[in-house]
């Protein structure tokens, strides 16, 4: 039980009122607040990562691709002690990117429609395009999505849209394709323009395989009042190559 003289009351803490009387409006006239204060609410409790995956294998992944590299499903499933609703966000962040090779593979026809050919001599030499290995940066606060419960996934994790390296801002050599006829082949990424002194001559091509590895993976739960869990995965490693170039490979 309280009594309290006052002109104004800032609530700082949730209570439950029992009873309110008031006598007169001045500011001078006495208030009678009677309250119950409750307990403080139960203190929270944070997030757990309980599960993670896939597991990547000693060699890395593989992902055949046509027209954009497609990564991987990174995963994890989450618990927490105050109900999954308790859950706002899962994200994930890499440090950066390695490129560690690539191939581009020329436009060999005589006519305005392009074709690329996947014959062992038609590459353009990478060297001048871009010297290998380099690194990008990477990325972070990368949401993932609630798949169901507390399994929280990012698709095609690595592809285009989630730290594939952009070769096209990467290097003063290449440019957009401006769009066209083309046939043949399907690559990973293009057609891209390949400009001179990197060529003779400007010339159209497409990017048919990559080797990728992106560096300093984690992942990161957030509760409802900021309260976090952070597990971290091992170095992936991706290579994509077309289904031309992978036909193609000795």
């Amino acid at each position: 039980m309280a009594l309290v003289r006052f002109c104004a009351l800032r609530v700082l803490k949730q209570a439950t009122l029992v009873s309110l009387a008031l006598f007169g409006t001045a500011c001078d006239t006495t208030t009678k607040v009677i309250v119950e204060n409750e307990p403080d609410g139960q203190t929270n409790r944070p997030p757990a990562i309980v599960q993670q995956g896939p597991v990547f294998p000693p060699g890395g992944f593989e992902q055949i691709s046509s027209y954009s590299p497609y990564g991987i499903n990174l995963w994890v499933l989450v618990a927490d002690p105050d109900g999954i609703d308790d859950i706002s966000l899962v994200t994930a962040s890499v440090d950066s990117v390695r490129l560690a090779r690539f191939l581009l593979r020329p436009d060999t026809s005589s006519t305005s429609c392009s074709y690329f050919s996947y014959a062992d001599n038609e590459t353009i030499a990478t060297s001048a395009i871009l010297p290998v290995p380099t690194t990008f940066a990477g990325f972070s606060f990368m949401p993932l999505t609630r798949v169901q419960g507390g399994l929280f996934q990012a698709s095609s994790f690595g592809g285009t849209s989630s730290g594939f390296p952009d070769l096209i801002e990467a290097s003063p050599v290449l440019e957009e394709w401006q769009g066209g006829c083309y046939y043949g082949s399907t690559g990973i990424l293009g057609p891209i323009v390949v400009l001179p002194p990197a060529v003779l001559t400007q010339r159209t091509a497409i990017l048919t395989y990559a080797d990728v590895e992106y560096r300093g993976i984690t992942v990161t739960v957030y509760d409802k009042v900021g309260a976090t869990a952070t597990t971290s995965f091992p170095d992936l490693r991706i290579v994509f190559p077309s289904p031309e170039e992978r036909a193609a490979a000795p």
